[in-house]
């Protein structure tokens, strides 16, 4: 009986880590694309700064507005919630920060 319980116990710790472990990871996943959209469009109005295209910059300079307002609500979403944690990539950590 007390070999059952601990087996019980040793299943409910491992299966709520493996659960943790995968919010972590699909947090990161989510502030990985955060990063990578960030950085994709602002390296698109860099190119249309040095070529002096206007009408790209001033499409490039909308989007960065319109990404940056759906990224602050994503990342403001998990820090309220408290959804994070040290066990981000590098990565995550920079699209939050």
């Amino acid at each position: 009986m007390v070999r059952r319980y601990f087996a019980l116990i040793a299943l409910l710790f491992t299966s709520s880590w493996c659960i943790i472990a995968q919010n972590s990871q699909s947090i990161d996943s989510l502030l990985c694309e955060i990063y990578d959209k960030d950085q994709s469009i602002r390296i698109k109005l860099q190119r249309a700064l040095v070529s002096a295209n206007v009408d790209s910059i001033i499409l490039y300079n909308s989007e960065i507005e319109a990404i940056d307002n759906e990224n602050q609500k994503t990342v403001f979403r998990i820090l309220d919630d408290d959804k994070w944690n040290t066990e981000l990539s590098q990565k995550a950590y920079d699209a939050i920060f």
